[in-house]
């Protein structure tokens, strides 16, 4: 595993006076060595106690900042890695108090906030870093009014985190050989499939829509018409009993071109793209 240098994690952090950036150095270490602690539990002496709580209360504490930090030292990291997968998800922060400025979480359960992370991984699967992160509220006034919402613009909805999140992790890994975009089911979005690239990055999207093909089948049906092209089984815990379960499994892939959704105004009408697929 790769062990990360907090002084070279943090040698950009610029938040405006060298005392704050030496207060976030020491909050981090005292964090990092006391993960499952509070902050007076893991704060030393009272006078340490009160200084973090002062940093975090600092207006002229940039959050932005601190992230820019991150993310450069990581692009740094990136450039000695031929391959680096930019894995995309979102977290639901929940806080069982009612404090000021929280918004609900998926399913409208809750008060708090989502935090949307792009994590730079090399090709063994170690983690490198952050490449991108995006924190955010929703709106309660917006809560149920899911047709209002898909009416939007791309660039208004709160799936463009994805877009931005492969924008963002371009920009920072511009001189990467080979970049892969992976993200879950919640990003399989057309406008994100036919979104400029760069030409060193690829995308890894695990399919959800049933989308029509300019053929006029579905996605699903062209690629069952494929030949199978591996076999392997999976172990599978059963959530009931706790015991391993053998599922056999079957790999089909072919090109496939995706008629635009209906009532899509793109230009860029079509798309071609590669569908793995995984079945009993």
């Amino acid at each position: 595993m790769m062990e990360v240098d907090l002084v070279l994690e943090l040698k950009h952090l610029d938040l405006g006076h060298e005392g704050r950036n030496t207060r976030f150095r020491s909050i981090v270490c005292q964090l990092v060595n006391n993960p499952d602690s509070s902050i007076p539990q893991a704060g030393g002496n009272w006078a340490d106690i009160k200084g973090t709580y002062r940093f975090f209360s600092n207006k002229r504490v940039s959050a932005t900042a601190i992230n820019l930090s991150i993310t450069k030292a990581t692009g740094e990291r990136c450039q000695s890695h031929d391959i680096v997968l930019s894995v995309q998800d979102t977290t639901n922060v929940h806080f069982s108090s009612s404090a000021e400025g929280l918004g609900y979480l998926d399913h409208g359960r809750g008060n708090g906030y989502m935090v949307h992370s792009t994590m730079g991984i090399d090709n063994q699967g170690c983690p490198i870093g952050l490449l991108h992160q995006k924190i955010w509220a929703r709106d309660k006034k917006t809560l149920g009014k899911t047709q209002i919402r898909a009416d939007l613009d791309i660039e208004q909805k709160e799936s463009y985190k994805w877009l931005e999140g492969i924008e963002a992790s371009e920009q920072l890994l511009k001189d990467t050989k080979c970049i892969i975009h992976i993200a879950d089911r919640e990003a399989d979005i057309y406008e994100l499939f036919i979104m400029p690239r760069a030409v060193n990055s690829e995308i890894l999207i695990r399919a959800t829509h049933e989308r029509k093909t300019l053929l006029g089948n579905t996605i699903w049906e062209e690629i069952e018409a494929e030949q199978v092209i591996a076999h392997f089984d999976i172990e599978i815990e059963n959530p009931v009993s706790g015991l391993l379960e053998t599922i056999p499994m079957t790999v089909r892939s072919g090109m496939v071109i995706l008629a635009p959704p209906k009532k899509k105004t793109t230009s860029v009408c079509y798309i071609i793209i590669w569908y793995y697929s995984y079945r009993k």
